[in-house]
């Protein structure tokens, strides 16, 4: 998978390749096709954050639409999904 990740504080995004990580019990595994950033991505790429740890990848504001993302995994667990 590819991810959106900062190196350093202060530094540009860059796009990383990632393993797609394996899902265990009680979660999901969903396909993003498009996703966002918002401005607490900002305060992590500018080092704002106390205490986060680089290098690290943003959290993915997954698109609203639902032909932006694909369920690939579901736990039974999880009944319910939006």
């Amino acid at each position: 998978m590819v991810a959106a990740q900062i190196a350093k504080p202060g530094e540009e995004f860059e796009v990383v390749e990632r393993e797609i990580p394996k899902p265990g019990a009680g979660d999901v595994l969903i396909k993003v096709m498009a996703c966002g950033v918002c401005h607490s991505d900002v305060f992590a790429k500018e080092g704002l954050w106390p205490g986060i740890q680089y290098p690290r990848v943003t959290s993915p504001k997954a698109a609203a639409s639902r032909k932006s993302r694909q369920l690939m995994f579901r736990s039974p667990a999880i009944t319910f999904i939006l």
